[in-house]
């Protein structure tokens, strides 16, 4: 997995409260062999390690995912079916 992606899951962890697991690109299902998630999947992924943790998500979450992924890959118009791999992380 590239550094934007590494830098992601930082950002993501601190704009969200929890604590992302080292494994957390198996609970994704994410493979090298081209098998990618989406930007929704793993929005509703750290919204999960929110409930699973007892830490309330960021009002407007989705906002505040889309505005890390910005910051972090210097680039724009992400949407819900933007793959992590593939269009985030190359």
């Amino acid at each position: 997995m590239g550094l934007v992606l590494l830098d992601v899951t930082f950002r993501a962890e601190r704009a969200f409260g929890v604590r992302v697991p080292r494994d957390w690109h198996e609970r994704l299902d994410i493979r090298k062999d081209g098998d990618d998630a989406t930007l929704a999947q793993y929005h509703a992924f750290l919204l999960d390690l929110c409930r699973e943790q007892g830490v309330e998500p960021p009002r407007e979450s989705w906002r505040v995912l889309l505005g890390l992924v910005e910051d972090a890959s210097g680039e724009a118009n992400f949407g819900p079916e933007t793959r992590l791999i593939q269009d985030i992380a190359p």
